[in-house]
């Protein structure tokens, strides 16, 4: 379950690092979505078990309503977040 869980993070990462440099996403969105990442799998280290999965849950889901949230107040003039 751990190597799945590694690996999932790792292809998100290097899913957001492209969307980087091909310039789809700012510097600081692609840090938001790091930290995201790696906060949401420190969660779940730490819980452990089946709370530790929901704890991940809710925290990766929390960065990603926060994402969706900031998009409808604010727009860089570029089109780039």
């Amino acid at each position: 379950m751990k190597v799945t869980r590694y690996a999932l993070g790792g292809i998100s990462v290097a899913l957001d690092y492209g969307a980087y440099t091909n310039d789809e996403i700012s510097g600081y969105r692609f840090g938001y979505r790091t930290t995201g990442t790696v906060l949401s799998f420190l969660a779940a280290g730490a819980v452990g078990g089946p709370v530790g999965v929901a704890a991940g849950l809710v925290v990766g889901g929390a960065f990603i309503a926060g994402e969706y949230i900031f998009d409808e107040f604010a727009y860089d003039e570029y089109g780039v977040y």
